[in-house]
């Protein structure tokens, strides 16, 4: 009996054991597989922060020089990255790959911030139609946006006014994402205007708006220290060409600003030195030639286009064909009375200027408040400025723009930075 007790004592004994034997097994298992899950878990956030990592390592890279490389060796090397590559496009993006992680983001080079392919602070008249291809704003849904085609401050007249219609280039703004397909963009309805006879009955595109400070747009600083921008020699060639040297300490102690009759010659030395900001002080003309000899220097000598600042003086233009960059007329002394006009082109006998003002049934002025003038079908691609408020701009005849802000890629690097396009990985 008391063997069969011991027995039925040591059967138990091991059935316990091995029960607990079992228990533990089995908690151990699920203990190695919730350690193998955390290390996936620890690799997978550590492939994810290499990642990001990644990303910002190659921007920072491109954020110090402003301009686009596809050089990463050392991000990758200082992350124990996979891949982190560059696809150029509108927008770029930046790929960074991590063991089984890939992230990406878009973003842009530096751009101009001018929200509307005419600025203008001038009263500007034009004896002709008036058809502007916009500049893109927000995006209102997938295929309709805000478009922007002239903002204004002063008078405006013209015998119509229209918005040309978008085209998917112009579509490539910050607040677009890589992974937009616009078959068919377009300016809502709200902000294209199809045909008006007065700027009261334009749509939004056609906005008067009474504090305008196209300067800060440009150069990032305030037009009061136009002064700041103009002395940086680093960065901006003059016209006259002497000026660079001979540039005084303040504003005040510039010599007075005389028409320059070799303005257009200048320009074209200058490109062919590359350099892509010209600051023209004094009067200017430029001609069919010009304007050709000077498109084809940007072509040869730049990157992208040119933006020619005039200032303190006439703006007298004779062309069928647009310039490869932007225009900024900028007046910022007062009571100027433009007497130059009759050194130029246009008001030589008989006088396009004076004509165009005959047709003109608001010109109640005189050629001194003239300070710009555009005879033919020209056009800036780069966009219009027009800084010189309480003075006239007059074009005569029909005008009709394109529009293209990568024309000002180059020259915004010098005042702008790069920035991330929404709807990519995350949005900062």
């Amino acid at each position: 009996m008391k063997t069969q007790s011991g027995a039925t004592s040591v059967i138990m004994t091991s059935l316990m054991m091995s029960l607990i034997l079992v228990f533990v097994m089995t908690s151990a298992k699920g203990i190695f597989y919730q350690l193998k899950d955390s290390n996936n878990q620890i690799d997978s956030r550590r492939s994810y922060w290499r990642a990001e990592g990644g990303l910002e390592c190659a921007y920072a890279k491109m954020l110090a020089s402003r301009k686009l490389t596809h050089d990463f060796r050392s991000c990758i090397e200082l992350l124990d990255l996979d891949e982190l590559s560059l696809e150029q496009g509108r927008p770029n993006i930046i790929y960074s790959r991590s063991g089984f992680v890939t992230l990406s983001k878009a973003f842009y080079l530096p751009r101009l911030q001018i929200k509307s392919s005419i600025t203008t602070r001038s009263h500007l008249l034009v004896n002709g139609n008036f058809k502007v291809s916009p500049h893109v704003g927000d995006r209102i849904n997938s295929a309709e946006w805000e478009c922007y085609s002239i903002r204004y401050t002063g008078d405006l007249y013209a015998l119509s006014f229209s918005t040309s219609p978008l085209m998917l280039q112009q579509v490539s703004e910050p607040n677009t994402s890589h992974t937009d397909a616009l078959n068919d963009p377009k300016c809502a309805d709200s902000h294209y205007t199809r045909l008006a006879w007065q700027p009261e009955d334009t749509q939004k595109d056609f906005i008067f708006k009474p504090e305008i400070d196209p300067f800060k747009e440009v150069f990032n600083l305030g037009r009061s220290q136009w002064f700041t921008i103009m002395s940086d020699t680093s960065r901006i060639a003059h016209v006259p060409i002497t000026l660079t040297n001979a540039l005084p300490p303040k504003a005040d102690l510039l010599p007075k600003p005389r028409f320059n009759d070799s303005c257009a010659s200048q320009i074209v030395t200058l490109i062919r030195s590359f350099h892509d900001l010209i600051w023209v002080y004094g009067g200017c003309e430029l001609l069919e030639q010009d304007i050709a000899s000077i498109n084809l220097a940007i072509e040869r000598y730049l990157d992208s286009g040119l933006v020619l600042v005039l200032h303190n003086g006439i703006v007298s233009i004779s062309s069928q064909q647009p310039l490869n960059g932007v225009i900024y007329h900028l007046v910022t002394s007062e009571n100027i009375q433009f007497t130059d006009w009759p050194k130029t082109a246009n008001d030589k006998s008989p006088s396009r200027l004076s004509q165009t003002l005959a047709q003109l049934p608001t010109a109640q002025f005189s050629k001194q408040q003239i300070s710009y003038f555009q005879y033919g079908r020209f056009y800036p691609l780069g966009g219009l400025i027009l800084d010189a408020p309480n003075y006239y701009a007059v074009a005569n005849g029909e005008l009709s723009t394109k529009y293209s802000q990568s024309i000002s890629e180059s020259v915004a690097k010098y005042f702008h930075s790069l920035n991330w396009a929404q709807g990519s990985w995350y949005d900062l």
